[in-house]
């Protein structure tokens, strides 16, 4: 079995982004399809480059949060044949040192969805038992 290696936990939850993308030339604006301290997974209409660089700007406004403007880079793609003909998956991982912002973003989904905590650890336990 694979070791989880995360050290934010993912939460599944829906969250205004806007991404600029290619030095502010592209702008998309999109929703989270979910989210850690660590990254984000969003869908867009059109495929990015791998390691690409964007800005995110996220809205935590409706739990808890404000807006946070965080620099990433695309990490992870799914092809639009692979998701639907208009849509690809894109995973971005926050590319930025600053620790507190990333525990800011964590606390803030921890105290929105407490039980998520619970809800993935009994996910693993299971997947462990198979």
């Amino acid at each position: 079995m694979r070791k989880e290696r995360r050290v934010y936990l993912r939460y599944e939850i829906e969250l205004p982004v806007d991404i600029e993308m290619d030095e502010g030339n592209v702008s998309i604006k999109t929703v989270s399809k979910n989210i850690s301290g660590g990254g984000i997974f969003v869908e867009v209409p059109v495929r990015p480059e791998l390691f690409s660089q964007a800005i995110l700007k996220i809205d935590f406004s409706n739990i808890g949060g404000g807006v946070k403007v965080i620099p990433a880079v695309v990490v992870h793609t799914l092809s639009k044949e692979s998701v639907n003909e208009q849509r690809s998956e894109v995973g971005l991982v926050f590319d930025t040192n600053d620790n507190e912002l990333r525990m800011e973003i964590d606390n803030c989904l921890r105290k929105a969805y407490p039980f998520e905590r619970i809800k993935n650890k009994l996910k693993f336990f299971i997947k462990s038992l198979l």
